[in-house]
């Protein structure tokens, strides 16, 4: 096996870890924290989210961990004071898990594209 494919299958092995994982932490985050993020800012708990629903909640909810500006701007502000960065580290885990595996599938459609070709 050549360099080039090996480092293909590697990308390939990261890009697949990063989205099972991924939604791994979706679902993980939806049994357990957005409930308690929805009886702070509703004030009252929704019943089990769908996995769609949930894929459109926790990045709207990670932004207003990350970025106070965002958090006021979204009506969240109250939600990025109360909680602790405990309670705020699965969502930014999640959010990277998404970003990297995003960007390994990037990689692997440009490599298939030019470099495979």
């Amino acid at each position: 096996m050549q360099t080039i494919e090996l480092l293909y299958v590697v990308i390939t092995f990261i890009a697949l870890l990063c989205a099972f994982l991924s939604i791994g932490m979706l679902f993980y985050i939806g049994k357990h924290h957005v409930k308690e993020i929805d009886r702070i800012i509703f004030g009252c708990e929704t019943e089990d989210d769908s996995f769609f629903f949930l894929m459109l909640r926790v990045p709207n909810y990670t932004l207003g961990f990350i970025w106070k500006f965002y958090a006021k701007r979204a009506g969240l502000l109250e939600m990025y004071n109360h909680f602790d960065k405990k309670f705020k580290r699965p969502f930014m885990l999640n959010l990277w898990l998404s970003v990297i595996g995003m960007g390994a599938f990037l990689i692997l459609i440009y490599m298939q594209k030019y470099v495979l070709a």
